[in-house]
């Protein structure tokens, strides 16, 4: 016996993307990256006290092909993806008090449909001890990946001086950051880290240099708080 069809179908396509545009409201998707993919999802406090999971509109887009072919570029449309480079993995307890273990860097898929990206790496990665990976080859293989990301428009990258050094970018690595600049709005955020361990908001003259040279910009304000 055949399912029933769903009302929602029989509603005019532009009464459908409001409602996906409703459902799917302006989210941060938080993805922590060393060798392996760590996410986490906000939580909302109840009248109780208690900490209650966000709703889970995604789950509609399991219902039919029509709906997630027209509600999935909707879904990224909204939502921010906040990448965070790390030096090291999380232990076992602390990844499960930051979220959860998503799956090895190199298996890492990231959506053509993707919009929206903030990659940013801590003040102290380059004094971290124990780093079990590079930034060069976690910066590679995040650019690789976004390479991949054919409907971006926005770009923010946030970043420490001490950590990056522009010289080091190969020829490829240029390719890769310019097709960010082209995609849309590449704008940077860079942290000058002094002796005294004081963060201050200032700019050093190779990265603007290389905003510079990517057309892009360097921004004094974070994408979104």
């Amino acid at each position: 016996m055949s399912q029933p069809r769903s009302p929602l179908l029989d509603l005019p396509p532009e009464l459908r993307l409001r409602i996906y545009e409703l459902l799917f409201q302006p989210q941060v998707c938080y993805l922590k990256v060393a060798r392996t993919v760590y996410t986490r999802r906000k939580s909302t406090i109840s009248a109780t006290g208690r900490k209650e999971p966000v709703p889970e509109p995604m789950h509609l887009l399991r219902t039919c092909r029509l709906i997630y072919q027209e509600a999935l570029p909707v879904f990224y449309s909204h939502t921010t993806f906040d990448i965070e480079i790390r030096s090291r993995d999380y232990g076992t307890s602390a990844s499960c008090a930051s979220g959860w273990r998503l799956c090895w860097l190199a298996d890492l898929v990231i959506s053509p449909q993707v919009r929206t990206v903030y990659l940013r790496v801590p003040p102290k990665f380059h004094r971290r001890s124990k780093q079990v990976t590079s930034f060069a080859d976690l910066w590679k293989t995040l650019l690789r990946k976004l390479e991949q990301c054919k409907s971006l428009a926005r770009v923010h990258i946030e970043i420490c001086e001490e950590s990056f050094n522009p010289e080091s970018i190969e020829g490829r690595d240029w390719l890769r950051l310019k097709f960010l600049r082209r995609a849309g709005g590449l704008t940077m955020y860079v942290e000058e880290l002094h002796e005294e361990d004081r963060v201050l908001t200032s700019t050093s003259d190779k990265l603007q240099m290389l905003a510079k040279h990517l057309r892009g910009s360097v921004a004094h304000h974070a994408l979104h708080k």
